[in-house]
């Protein structure tokens, strides 16, 4: 990963941490549609080295694409950590979202993290190959108000809880498993054959 990609997949996180810290404020409907700000910025920033945008593209066959895509995860945490320590600051209330994915059994995290990944590759999909921003304005509300795990999103929500109430280990496997729940849900698309390149 060159100096560019890595200041990039902060910025992205930076940005979904952003669009976190909008929902949290607002709350709601509206809470939500600001939180598409997060997507909405990272595919204008253009090179978009988000983890659940890049989960669906890359070559599975590779071990240094699986490095790279999990230093930009890692970097995505960065950047939604910064924002979280800024956030800190605010009103926001991120407790009722990391009591949601601590009490929630394995399976039932794992499962949803897949839906917002097939959501997330969609959203991407339809604005690099249809130049729309339609996906991502309704897909990116669907799973806030859903409630579907979004591992990076999780990161902001998880590190803005740490910094006001320190460690709570519990995040750590909920958040293992959406992670991988979003990857699966990253290529259900190209599993299918659908949504392609």
């Amino acid at each position: 990963m060159n100096k560019g990609n890595i200041l990039s997949s902060v910025w992205c996180g930076m940005l979904i941490g952003l669009g976190g810290l909008g929902n949290l404020i607002v709350g709601g409907i509206p809470g939500a549609l600001l939180f598409a700000f997060g997507l909405c910025s990272v595919v204008l920033s253009g090179n978009r080295c988000l983890y659940t945008g890049w989960a669906g593209r890359f070559d599975f066959r590779s071990g240094k694409e699986w490095v790279n895509l999990l230093v930009m995860l890692l970097l995505n945490g960065v950047g939604c950590a910064i924002v979280a320590y800024i956030a800190s600051k605010t009103t926001a209330d991120c407790s009722s979202i990391v009591q949601s994915r601590t009490t929630s059994p394995l399976l039932d995290v794992g499962l949803k993290a897949v839906l917002t990944g097939v959501i997330m590759h969609v959203c991407v999909w339809a604005y690099k190959m249809k130049q729309t921003f339609v996906p991502i304005l309704i897909g990116v509300p669907l799973f806030i108000l859903c409630g579907l795990p979004h591992c990076v999103a999780d990161i902001f929500y998880y590190a803005l809880d740490m910094v006001r109430n320190g460690a709570n280990c519990e995040v750590i496997l909920p958040w293992v498993v959406s992670v991988v729940g979003n990857l699966v849900g990253c290529n259900v698309p190209r599993i299918l054959g659908v949504c392609e390149e």
